[in-house]
């Protein structure tokens, strides 16, 4: 048998049965041998066959790899005699397999065609919380275990009480179950302790156990519990497991976003088995001590939770040393877990409200000098306040209109001010040691880049509140992939961090097909003419009088519309005021006092408060102007979703029109977004959803829709144009938005459908620049470029279409452009080496310089036979040892070298001269180098942004 290194790094206690070949020496093994009951023998056979045949896959993927394929040929001897022994057992004949397979191969054919067809899984392995809620599976796996291991972090009091008649049922028949929780954080309800603790106790091997893991008794270091795992054992002695991400609370059992993995003792080295021997040594520990009535009295005397179910202000309760949420301390703690590993950058993506701000002021403790940057005075003035209640000692300066003073530990600077040269240059860049860059999205602008690219901080923190990649540009890449959390406005409603909404879609009386579209926008001058009409206006009181708030904000589309809107509201006796970017500073923060103190009951805005400046009591949104973007929508309706004393829930109220973005509204209001960027065929089955009934929503939440809104919606989702020329419209879109053509690179960060959903429709990106050309009458490409096309189209679209596990490929063809000449001279390895050490030299890139393990490791044959060689220390890697691992594996995957390619290879390796050479066509002409880059530019980064995403 031979085995590659997989899975974790670290001693591995556990100890295993299997089933071994007759003349294994006893000396591999960790206790005397035994032979099996025969009643035992079916799961042992099982559990050998799944044994043999994943070892026999991963050989199969190590030759694809560009290993040598001895492997496959001693897998398959293993597989065939474990094979062999199930024939014996079940008292088959060599004879009637044969026969068998013969008539099989008859009816059905073999696998000489390489067919593939799509198909249901055979298996669903994956609880993702909303179609398919891991409760569910709960209740069934109660209903046939006779035991039960379960594990988690906190207890709920609600879903101990929906899993009471269920485990009451399972101890009626002599079930034996063990809950194993943790006093950490005091998350868990001393209520749900109650509940469970009334079932009973252990007795003879049946019964219940109940034990609290401490996570800091007296004398010993601290230490977390995060577990969230469900071991059954059927009646039939069938072991299986749910191992994820839910704890026992409503939320994660049947509406979060939770993803719980359905294991088998028949897979691969019995992960059930793994995790019943950690459970039992846990729950035996002398940390874990029982669940009686006297625990449940001591702990709810010293409980403290922080309640999900309160404000952050009320959570910091006024004190001098605010405490974090638990969901900051999961975040804080992923934090520190990214710098230990390395990292320098890192975006936090949190719904307004859930505590950004606050997040960063914990964060930064430890770092003596802060950098805090926004492009608006009124953020860091909050963002201020909120530091100081964390860090009272610490001096505080600010950067802005009128002040320049960086002398504090704790800066808080406008932008568009400290990003002048005349102040940014007599700066060190070693001033700050931590820098926040708050609504991160903006940090794509030349003004933050600047001063990101002057200053060497030790760590950089990003935070936005909208999650949307095709708005977000090249964020996640601008903090070097490292996404460290990801929460939803949805995922705030359910903890109870944000109110619930009662959304109203109303007809909206402007006709949108009328108004020129132009660039990917609707023309602003005609769209400010049919926005201010007397009619609109008309509707627009009458929604506000129809529908509850008191504080209300709506969503104007020029200073004119915003200000026009409030003299009639003032004219009809609504206390009303308008602001905008050009209000003067002063004026501004006269009239948010007026707002706040109740002196006007609505503001109507353009270009202000779509984020950064919160004021808790708004109850009321008007969305007054098409949504250009989710990230609008979305940021729009949050200025209302923060908790506020007597704040019960937020009105929403929007104008659904015939405009072309309307596709953005349902997905973003049931917190979706689709994978391939196909707003319309989400938005169509969310509506599907509403219309039926069936659309999963937070307990509160409401959406409600005008007959007739539906039926505008209907005509822009359900109506829309085809897929193939719809995509083209999206591309030329982009095209007057940018105003050139855009590349794949360009198409990649700024429009909503990524490349792939292109290239996948048109075969190739050439394809799709051709189909512009014959199906729109656009002139696209010259002639060079059709030259360039016909010869060297095939290599162009194997860049755009290669598979990539890392980007070594690319990063070859990278180096090679940058040699004089191109891709037209052969490029040497001992070049190869140095552009190798030269890319991975940044630290962001080296995290992807691994070999064929989780560990970064690589197999090479040296002088002295195989090594492992940890190639992310690159330092100290030989360059002979580099060169092996690069001809292993970029090199080998470019010539087709140890493998049988079915697409043409454009690459040779001449051992000799140790050149790598390109063997395709094209490599001369003019326009070779430009197109060849666009596509490996486009690769890097999408492999990069896959990664973080991921």
């Amino acid at each position: 048998m031979t085995e590659r290194q997989e899975g974790f790094v670290g001693p591995n206690p556990l100890i295993r049965e299997k089933l071994v070949r007759d003349r294994i020496p006893e000396s591999v093994s960790q206790g005397p041998p035994r032979t099996l009951g025969s009643r035992e023998r079916a799961s042992f056979l099982a559990a050998k066959v799944v044994e043999e045949a994943a070892e026999l896959a991963e050989q199969i993927l190590h030759v694809a790899e560009g290993g040598v394929s001895d492997g496959v040929l001693l897998e398959m001897a293993d597989l065939l005699e474990v094979l062999d022994r199930v024939r014996s057992v079940f008292s088959l004949s060599p004879t009637q397999v044969k026969k068998t397979r013969k008539e099989k191969l008859r009816i059905r054919g073999g696998f000489e065609s390489d067919r593939v067809l799509a198909v249901p899984a055979p298996l669903r392995r994956l609880a993702n919380g909303t179609d398919v809620p891991l409760r569910s599976s709960l209740l069934v796996e109660l209903a046939r275990c006779r035991r039960a291991d379960l594990a988690v972090a906190f207890i709920k009091e609600g879903a101990a009480a929906s899993l009471l008649p269920a485990l009451r049922e399972a101890l009626s028949r002599g079930a034996h179950i063990r809950i194993l929780t943790t006093d950490y954080l005091g998350v868990t309800d001393p209520e749900a302790l109650d509940l469970l603790s009334s079932l009973g106790e252990k007795r003879e091997g049946k019964g219940i156990e109940i034990r609290c893991f401490l996570s800091a008794p007296s004398g010993e270091v601290f230490r977390g519990y995060h577990p969230k795992a469900y071991l059954f054992e059927r009646e039939n002695g069938r072991r299986i497991a749910f191992v994820g991400s839910s704890n026992l609370s409503n939320a994660a059992l049947s509406e979060s976003v939770e993803w719980n993995v359905f294991l088998r003792e028949t897979d691969l080295a019995d992960p059930v088995d793994q995790l019943s021997q950690e459970f039992g040594r846990i729950f035996a520990s002398s940390r874990s001590v029982p669940v009686n009535p006297d625990f449940v009295s001591n702990y709810r005397a010293r409980r403290k939770p922080p309640s999900w179910g309160q404000g952050l202000s009320d959570i910091l309760g006024g004190s001098a040393s605010p405490r974090p949420t638990p969901l900051q301390d999961e975040v804080l703690l992923s934090l520190a877990e990214l710098r230990a590993d390395g990292a320098r950058r890192a975006l936090a993506i949190l719904a307004t409200g859930l505590g950004k701000t606050y997040l960063a002021a914990f964060d930064c403790r430890g770092f003596s000098r802060v950098l805090f940057l926004a492009h608006r005075r009124e953020i860091l003035e909050q963002a201020r306040e909120t530091f100081f209640r964390v860090h009272p000692e610490k001096p505080a300066s600010v950067v802005s209109e009128g002040e320049a003073d960086v002398s504090g530990d704790l800066v808080f600077a406008q932008v568009q001010t400290l990003a002048r040269p005349s102040r940014l240059l007599n700066i060190p860049p070693e001033t700050f040691d931590y820098i926040v860059v708050d609504e991160c999205h903006h940090a794509e602008a030349p003004s933050y880049r600047r001063i990101l690219d002057h200053f060497r901080p030790k760590f950089v923190l990003g935070l936005t509140a909208t999650p949307y990649r095709m708005d977000n540009g090249d964020i996640f890449a601008l903090m070097d992939g490292h996404v460290v959390c990801r929460r939803t406005f949805i995922e705030g409603i359910r903890g109870g961090m944000l109110v619930p909404f009662h959304y109203f879609g109303l007809k909206d009386t402007v006709d949108y097909e009328t108004i020129p579209w132009r660039g990917g926008r609707y023309d602003p001058e005609a769209l400010e003419r049919a926005l201010t009409e007397s009619r609109r206006a008309q509707e627009t009181l009458r929604a506000f009088r129809e529908h509850e708030g008191s504080k209300t904000v709506a969503f104007c589309v020029s200073r004119l519309h915003a200000r026009l809107l409030a003299e009639f509201f003032s004219r009809e006796g609504i206390a009303a005021g308008h602001l905008t970017g050009e209000t003067p500073s002063g004026e501004r923060r006269e009239i948010l006092r007026k707002f706040r103190e109740g002196s006007l009951s609505i503001l109507f805005v353009v270009d202000l408060l779509n984020e950064g400046v919160d004021i808790p009591e708004i109850d009321r949104v008007m969305l007054l102007r098409p949504t250009d973007s989710p990230t609008v929508f979305l940021q729009q309706i949050g200025r209302g979703l923060r908790l506020a004393p007597g704040k019960g829930h937020l009105t929403i109220l929007d104008f659904i029109g015939n405009h072309k973005r309307a596709q953005y509204v349902l997905p973003v209001l049931a917190g979706r977004e689709p994978e391939d960027g196909n707003w319309s065929q989400e938005a169509s089955a969310v509506l599907r959803q509403y219309k039926a009934g069936t659309l999963s929503l937070p307990t509160g939440v409401h959406i409600d829709f005008e007959w007739e809104a539906i039926a505008l919606l209907e005509s822009r989702i359900f109506k829309s144009e085809p897929r193939r020329s719809a995509l083209l419209t999206v591309y030329e879109d982009l095209w007057e938005r940018l105003d050139h053509r855009p590349t794949l690179l360009e198409t990649l960060l700024e429009s909503e459908t990524p490349p792939r959903v292109f290239l996948r429709e048109f075969g190739c990106w050439q394809g799709m620049l051709e189909a512009i050309e014959s199906e729109r009458g656009r002139a696209v490409m010259d002639q060079a470029e059709r030259h360039l096309f016909v010869e060297a189209g095939d290599f162009l679209g194997e860049i755009e279409s290669t598979a990539m596990s890392r980007s070594y490929k690319m990063v070859v063809l990278k180096i090679w452009l940058g040699q004089e000449g191109g891709l037209a001279r052969p490029l040497s390895l001992d070049d190869l080496v140095g552009g190798f050490r030269e890319v991975f030299s940044d630290p962001e890139m080296r995290r992807d310089l691994g070999g064929d393990s989780p560990q970064g490791e690589s197999s090479l044959e040296t002088g002295g036979g195989k090594k492992k060689v940890r190639m992310s220390d690159l330092d100290h890697v030989t360059d002979r040892t580099l060169a092996s691992f690069i001809l292993r594996n970029p090199v080998n995957a470019w010539t087709g070298e140890g493998r049988q390619r079915k697409t043409p290879v454009f690459f040779r390796y001449e051992s000799l001269t140790r050149l790598l050479i390109y063997t395709g066509k094209g490599a001369e002409r003019e326009r070779f180098r430009e197109a060849v880059e666009e596509r490996v530019e486009y690769r890097i980064r999408e492999y990069f942004l896959g990664k973080t995403n991921s």
